[in-house]
C-alpha cells in the first residue's frame, strides 16, 4: 500500500488562488481544515429553511448578536 500525505492549503493560499485565477472566483468551494471543498447548489427548501431559522435567530437574540447566515468566516489564520 503506498502512502502519500495530504498537501493542506492555508487561508493565505487559498484567498491567492482566487486573486491570480487559479480558482474562479464564481466557483462554488470553500476551505475547510486546509482542504478546499466542493459546495453544493442551494434549492429552494434549503434557502427557505436558512431564512426561517436566520429570522429566529435574530428576534431570540436582538441586540446580543449579530447573526449572518452563509456569509465567508475565518475561524483562524
Amino acid at each position: 500500500m503506498t502512502v502519500t500525505d495530504l498537501r493542506l492549503w492555508t487561508v493565505q493560499e487559498y484567498r491567492r488562488m482566487t486573486e491570480t485565477g487559479i480558482l474562479n472566483p464564481d466557483e462554488r468551494v470553500e476551505l475547510i481544515d486546509g482542504q478546499i471543498i466542493s459546495r453544493s447548489a442551494k434549492n429552494p427548501p434549503h434557502a427557505a429553511t436558512n431564512l426561517c431559522a436566520a429570522d429566529y435567530l435574530r428576534s431570540l437574540l436582538a441586540g446580543l448578536a449579530l447573526i449572518r447566515i452563509q456569509d465567508p468566516i475565518a475561524l483562524s489564520l
